[in-house]
């Protein structure tokens, strides 16, 4: 009896040369480790070894880490990535030969609107914006705004206050969220804004919409045709969103001279001097706005749960707090500044859970480094998240010590396996003013009121297997007066 359709003889040549040709394609990416020497988890045909021990990425890159030691190579879908931990390699890519082979990031192509974001650009379009940015990230500037970040810390206490009269648990990203789109409203626009909506679009910008993360991996080719007909990774919504705040504001202020200091104007004042152009404006201000209000969320919500499950960690912090503030003083920037205890609280939670779990550099050349060929085009992938866990380098990875960042033991830390921020000329050009919003929330916050787990907390929480490090479920913690 015969079980196959009764095809002609030209449709069977056809679907057999298809299913050889998709076969060979889905692999043909594969093997470029082995040539180069490189262990790695092995791929399967499409997919790779995305996620090869684990469903969440920045969990299975520090699996990978126990397997392959400190340089790996492994593919995301059909690309290859080579996976790079070693602090001397790191220190070379990302410093030394940075603007010689590694200037840019990595380019996903389908990036819509945001083509022109400083996160995105490259080469000279990168270092343009970047040096009409970095003014605005100074210690000068953070000091003038700082009066702005006192009056919404302050409303955030309040908000605090009657959950703590009856010691409510709450869910902490919901507060501290809140303050930190209110200031980044404030600095990006000097203005105040119901935070719902821009917290609404800044929580989606970085999720990736499946299918198309799938079709521009496993099958690059498409990706002119798709260019053309519009699709993009980034919500067009968000970037649409940040416009209309803008084309708003400029109206307003379109024949006056506008005194108060916001990142906005600065940037519109550099359009006299072959400055940004206005879309360029738009761009960095949408990724300054939700960039900004996730990681910082991230830090001090991280930072209250890893306090609130260490209530040593915590007292220790108040009682630097009420000595450098007695009496419920107010917080100033300068001795705000001077604070020890509460950077090695920060910095020990932001070695914990980076916001951010990987960087990327892509090779501009096939390079040799330390007996490593890197090829052209190559994307090097540095496992953050993996990094900052590495028993070698950090006694216990699991435990929260923020003893580890103290003026004693500072010193003994390799600069490079510590990289919340990254490091170098393209790490983040907001990381003083991140820490300086996480930081005076933070004392603010503890200065009147203190958390404690209960019941409802989830211990260890569940990671979010999506962009960012942090819990896939809200943070529930209890809040009482002091």
């Amino acid at each position: 009896m015969n079980y196959l359709p009764l095809f002609a003889l030209e449709t069977w040549i056809l679907l057999i040369t298809f299913t050889c040709l998709f076969v060979m394609y889905g692999k043909r990416t594969f093997g470029i480790f082995e040539k180069l020497g490189i262990s790695g988890p092995k791929p399967t045909m499409y997919f790779g070894s995305i996620c090869k021990y684990n469903n969440v990425y920045y969990l299975d890159d520090q699996e990978c880490a126990q397997k392959y030691g400190k340089i790996w190579g492994t593919y995301e879908l059909r690309k290859p990535m080579l996976v790079v931990m070693d602090p001397d390699l790191l220190k070379t890519i990302l410093v030394k030969e940075c603007f010689t082979h590694f200037t840019n990031r990595r380019n996903f192509c389908l990036n819509g609107d945001l083509y022109d974001a400083v996160n995105i650009a490259e080469d000279d379009d990168w270092r343009r914006i970047r040096n009409v940015l970095s003014p605005l990230f100074t210690t000068s500037r953070i000091k003038q705004i700082f009066s702005l970040m006192k009056r919404q810390s302050s409303k955030l206490t309040s908000s605090l206050e009657p959950k703590a009269e009856n010691e409510e648990i709450i869910s902490i990203k919901d507060f501290f969220g809140a303050y930190n789109m209110n200031v980044a409203t404030g600095v990006l626009f000097g203005m105040e804004m119901e935070p719902s909506l821009p917290i609404k679009h800044a929580s989606k910008l970085f999720k990736f919409p499946i299918p198309l993360f799938m079709i521009q991996g496993c099958f690059p080719i498409l990706l002119p045709l798709l260019q053309l007909m519009g699709f993009s990774l980034f919500p067009r919504d968000s970037f649409a969103f940040v416009k209309k705040i803008v084309e708003k504001i400029r109206a307003e202020r379109d024949g006056g001279s506008h005194q108060e200091f916001d990142f906005l104007q600065h940037m519109i004042s550099t359009q006299k001097n072959d400055g940004l152009t206005d879309h360029e404006i738009v761009s960095q201000l949408t990724v300054l706005l939700t960039g900004g209000y996730e990681t910082s969320t991230l830090a001090l919500t991280l930072s209250i749960y890893s306090l609130a499950t260490n209530p040593g960690s915590m007292n220790r912090l108040q009682e630097e707090i009420d000595a450098t503030f007695p009496d419920g003083a107010p917080v100033t920037y300068e001795a705000l500044m001077q604070m020890e205890y509460v950077d090695c609280v920060i910095n020990e939670c932001l070695r914990l859970y980076p916001p951010a779990a990987r960087l990327e550099r892509t090779a501009k050349e096939t390079v040799e480094i330390s007996g490593i060929t890197i090829p052209k085009n190559m994307t090097v992938t540095v496992p953050i998240f993996a990094l900052h866990r590495d028993p070698e380098h950090w006694p216990e990875p699991e435990e929260f010590k923020p003893d580890r960042f103290s003026k004693q033991n500072k010193g003994r830390i390799n600069p490079y396996t510590y990289l919340p921020f990254g490091i170098g000329p393209r790490k983040c050009l907001g990381m003083r003013l991140a820490l300086v919003i996480v930081k005076l929330a933070l004392v603010e916050t503890l200065q009147k009121y203190s958390f404690s787990v209960c019941k409802e907390t989830e211990i260890p929480f569940k990671m979010d297997p999506n962009t960012f490090v942090g819990p896939i479920n809200p943070i529930k913690l209890r809040v009482v007066r002091r």
